[in-house]
């Protein structure tokens, strides 16, 4: 169940308005983390997202939660890696019991730096508006998101930038880290990388033929009940 589309809103610097982002988002929200479903309203190439829309739809945008995004840019910007500026963010929040403006402050890398998808650091700032109990109930049984699956040609070369992303180091999956290797989130949750050959032992050679590689590729989610989830999706076809 998601919630209604909402325009999102950039905090202009200067002047502390909210300005659009001729972006229109709503939301799958659990009980830990959300899946944000975003069209974009422009065809203007300077758009954060204009890199990444020539792919056509998809998973293109991987939010970390962060509690001091400028910290995490002096982190990333030090490394070498391009980063737009911390920014504040705001969208409607007009579902269950407490509305008003949920806000954010936030920065990305640039495509440089993230040819994987967008990739960004957040603090949500009015998470009990975002998280409310109407909207986190879901007839899928579906209660948190807990991994993001990156198919990379290469984990090893990849996790040596996550590492100065996240601040933290990986874990090898198995005893080949240069197939598998997997983030713990100070947040909960994990973020994996997985080399094709890894892809496609853990999902098999059908369901990971045609995944595009170096990309956001899959998302795992805990539910209450995995057999009446199964049961609902091939009721729904």
């Amino acid at each position: 169940a998601t919630t209604e589309p909402r325009d999102l809103m950039r905090t202009d610097p200067d002047t502390g308005a909210a300005v659009p982002l001729r972006q229109q988002s709503c939301h799958a929200v659990f009980a830990d983390g959300y899946v944000e479903l975003s069209a974009v309203l422009t065809d203007d190439p300077a758009h954060n997202l204009a890199a990444y829309r020539a792919r056509g739809d998809g998973l293109h945008i991987l939010a970390l939660g962060s509690p001091d995004p400028d910290a995490d840019w002096r982190r990333c910007t030090a490394a070498g890696l391009p980063c737009s500026a911390p920014a504040g963010a705001s969208r409607r929040i007009d579902y269950g019991s407490r509305h008003g403006e949920a806000r954010f402050r936030w920065f990305m890398l640039q495509p440089q730096a993230s040819p994987e998808g967008l990739l960004c650091l957040v603090r949500n700032e009015t998470p009990g508006l975002v998280f409310q109990p109407e909207v986190s109930r879901h007839a899928n049984g579906t209660e948190a998101l807990c991994e993001v699956i990156v198919h990379a040609t290469d984990p090893a070369a990849l996790a040596s930038r996550l590492s100065t992303v996240t601040g933290n180091a990986p874990d090898p999956i198995r005893s080949d880290p240069t197939h598998a290797l997997r983030y713990t989130l100070d947040g909960g949750g994990s973020l994996t990388l997985l080399s094709s050959a890894a892809l496609h032992e853990r999902f098999g050679a059908d369901a990971a033929r045609n995944v595009p590689t170096d990309r956001f590729a899959a998302l795992q989610f805990r539910v209450h009940d995995l057999v009446a989830t199964a049961a609902l999706l091939t009721r729904n076809a």
